[in-house]
């Protein structure tokens, strides 16, 4: 077994050894940059809810629909569920949108800012735009597209990140398409939607639950308690 003698190490090349190392371990612990993404951890999320007495729909945080409900607000939202994850203060590359409303809350739309500094758009119609949040105006950072659609029977706005919703409303209930307002984060985490572009009556039934493992598949039509270990949904 070979002993090293340590005293016979220089002092100059072993500093230099301990240099790399912390140089190496300081680049590594650096904070995000200019160039990178708004801090993951912060973002809320943002809820879809329905007037009845204005048969239109409203979107802020769940925190402001239940604070409206203790004061003299003339609608009562009934809230419709989770659309989208958004920051509500300013960060890394992210631009503000905004909320308007016709009087009495008959309609209400999300629109981005159209100036660089980011100033309140203007609508014909409707009130002073509201900060409602902060979002990418470009796909990045995991972002998903958030879909504006409109009825105009109705007077009606909605906003979706689920392109199969997006689709069934345009192409089965006549809801015009007004395009993407902005990029945001999904509500599960999840960017890659493998469902998108399949009809809803191919999505009812599964015809089988693979392993996700190649080399464990099995037929689980009518076991559904088989299940133990990550599986995908398999459709044909």
């Amino acid at each position: 077994m070979q002993i090293i003698n340590f005293s016979t190490i220089s002092i100059p090349l072993f500093l230099n050894a301990v240099n790399v190392m912390s140089s190496s371990l300081s680049s590594s612990l650096q904070p995000r940059t200019a160039n990178t993404c708004a801090d993951p951890t912060t973002p809320q999320t943002f809820y879809g809810a329905f007037g009845t007495s204005v048969t239109s729909h409203n979107f802020q945080t769940r925190a402001a629909f239940v604070n409206e409900d203790n004061t003299a607000s003339e609608v009562i939202w009934q809230i419709q569920g989770a659309i989208f994850k958004a920051w509500t203060s300013p960060d890394t590359n992210i631009l503000p949108l905004y909320l308007l409303a016709t009087p009495g809350f008959n309609d209400v739309v999300i629109l981005n800012s159209t100036s660089p500094a980011g100033d309140p758009p203007t609508l014909a119609g409707f009130s002073t735009a509201q900060l409602l949040a902060y979002a990418y105006p470009t796909q990045i950072c995991g972002s998903v597209p958030l879909f504006g659609l409109s009825k105009a029977s109705t007077t009606d706005h909605w906003y979706t990140t689920d392109e199969v919703e997006r689709n069934v409303l345009i192409n089965s209930f006549g809801w015009a398409d007004l395009g993407i307002v902005a990029f945001v984060l999904p509500v599960d985490g999840k960017s890659n939607i493998e469902t998108v572009g399949k009809s809803m009556n191919s999505l009812a039934v599964p015809t089988q639950i693979v392993d996700a493992v190649p080399e464990a598949r099995q037929s689980c039509r009518r076991e559904w308690d088989c299940i133990s270990k990550p599986y995908y949904l398999s459709y044909q």
